[in-house]
């Protein structure tokens, strides 16, 4: 008679961020025994197997401890609207976890990773004044609101477009609330570092999805493609897992973005 032969679990990183840790509970599978007190596993010091086991047994406890920063990070940024609501206590929080995660980043060559695939993302958070504004709300006034902000990156083309949905300012909203315009900022992308990425603009385009409540979609975008491509800043990726990315600019502010399905 022989002892059965142990099973191998593997982790897998889910596509999409977990809004929480499954705890256990009636019916929950208990976890397995630690490696050295499993009477199926016999590893000797030093060994090439138990290097694996614990190599294994490593990166399964950094996915856990980074997975559990990534949760409390969307747990402080719910209710801020992206940053437009944001108070300065709630930015120190949220800079405080962006520090724990940088020190977790899975890639050490993000730049690379992320120009060379095409991918879209949706923005969790920011603080630069040019995309929240102040912190005082979304839409105050009769300034346009902000609907969906997010970024396109075409790996063919170099390139990453930035945008913006404007809708009608808050007192408008119920009068027309499928009103919107969407604003491109098309940029030539290109890695400096293996964390920096450095841009050019090379136009802009608004392009308008329904007006007065009448579906515009199929006018053709206002265009403004530029003869010389000046410089448009730069980006640090400070954290990148292939799902959440949180880069900081050269002005120094942040960003947090998040990946979304094609």
């Amino acid at each position: 008679f022989s002892p059965p032969k142990p099973t191998k679990k593997s982790l897998s990183t889910p596509l999409r961020l977990q809004q929480g840790l499954h705890g256990g509970g009636r019916g929950a599978t208990a976890p397995p025994p630690p490696l050295a007190d499993s009477p199926s596993v016999r590893v000797r010091p030093g060994s090439r197997n138990g290097g694996c086991w614990m190599a294994a047994a490593s990166a399964g406890e950094s996915w856990v401890h980074r997975e559990a920063s990534k949760t409390k990070l969307l747990a402080a940024l719910g209710g801020l609207d992206r940053g437009f609501w944001a108070t300065k206590e709630q930015r120190k929080e949220v800079e405080r976890i962006i520090e724990e995660l940088v020190a977790m980043s899975p890639d050490q060559s993000p730049a690379e990773t992320l120009l060379k695939e095409d991918s879209k993302w949706e923005l969790l958070y920011s603080d630069a004044p040019d995309i929240v504004g102040s912190g005082t709300g979304n839409g105050g006034g009769l300034s346009p609101s902000n609907g969906e902000i997010g970024q396109e990156f075409n790996a063919a083309e170099g390139t990453i477009t930035n945008l913006v949905e404007l809708k009608p300012p808050g007192a408008l909203s119920s009068l027309l609330p499928d009103d919107s315009l969407q604003l491109q900022v098309v940029i030539n992308a290109r890695a400096m570092s293996p964390t920096r990425v450095g841009m050019n603009i090379r136009g802009t385009r608004a392009v308008p999805r329904n007006f007065g409540g009448v579906d515009v979609s199929r006018l053709p975008p206002l265009r403004l493609d530029l003869p010389v491509q000046p410089p448009f800043g730069e980006f640090e990726i400070l954290y990148y897992d292939g799902d959440l990315r949180i880069v900081k600019t050269g002005q120094g502010y942040f960003g947090v973005n998040r990946r979304v399905a094609d």
